[in-house]
Order: structure tokens, then sequence, then C-alpha cells
């Protein structure tokens, strides 16, 4: 974040489960400027 610019914050989403982990976005990181 940079003040009177902005930012940005890019998550994914995981749900946990005794039986392991499920990625739950899938969408792509693709970053251009």
């Amino acid at each position: 974040y940079l003040p009177e610019v902005g930012g940005v914050r890019i998550e994914d989403s995981v749900l946990i489960t005794e039986a392991g982990y499920e990625i739950l976005t899938w969408f792509p990181k693709i970053l251009n400027l």
C-alpha cells in the first residue's frame, strides 16, 4: 500500500478438512502494470 496511490491484496480461499485441503479460489494471478 502506498499512501495517496493505493494498493492491492491477492488472496486465496482454502477449505481445510481432516482429509486434506481444497483450494476454492481458481482465478489466474497475472499482474500487468
